[in-house]
């Protein structure tokens, strides 16, 4: 019986501490800090690298027409974007940076979720999807593992240091 008396005083102990490191606000900072991770991974991979989410670099599907400077850009469009100081050498989706500047964490249906900020740029998004015929602002599977070691870590972390602070 001894030993039942003292797994049951230790579940009294250990729970009101679980239930303190566990508390919905804390959580749900943590899968927030984990879904602003893989927003910049996914920037990281579509406006630096120009990446869709296959891998593959976003290129235009306009093959008629003729390539300014022999990228990937038309020459109408890349004359643009040289005259404004942008790079040619590959799509990257920045010529305003409004794209960029609207893919956001947020939450959607009571769920954290990376999205667009305004309706504007979640059609744009769109249109570069369905127009360049890929994926672009899913997250890869890569991205995927990388936010999960990401958030694993940090909640190893988290609970580590809030189980310390208790007396």
């Amino acid at each position: 019986m001894a030993i039942v008396t003292t797994i049951n005083n230790l579940a009294e102990v250990i729970l009101p501490i679980f239930i303190e490191c566990f508390k919905e606000d804390a959580m749900e900072g943590k899968i927030i800090e984990g879904a602003e991770y893989l927003q910049e991974l996914m920037e990281e991979r579509i406006f630096e690298r120009g990446e869709a989410t296959d891998g593959d670099i976003i290129n235009s599907v306009i093959t008629a027409q003729k390539l300014y400077n022999g990228g990937p850009y038309s020459e109408g469009h890349g004359f643009s974007r040289d005259a404004a100081g942008l790079q040619t050498g590959l799509i990257d989706l920045q010529f305003t940076g409004a794209l960029r500047a609207a893919l956001t964490v947020g939450e959607f249906d009571n769920k954290v979720a990376i999205g667009f900020s305004s309706e504007r740029t979640g059609l744009l998004a769109t249109y570069h999807e369905e127009y360049r015929q890929k994926e672009i602002f899913l997250p890869t599977d890569n991205e995927v593992e990388l936010t999960a070691e990401f958030m694993t870590e940090g909640l190893a972390e988290y609970l580590k240091e809030c189980l310390e602070s208790q007396p």
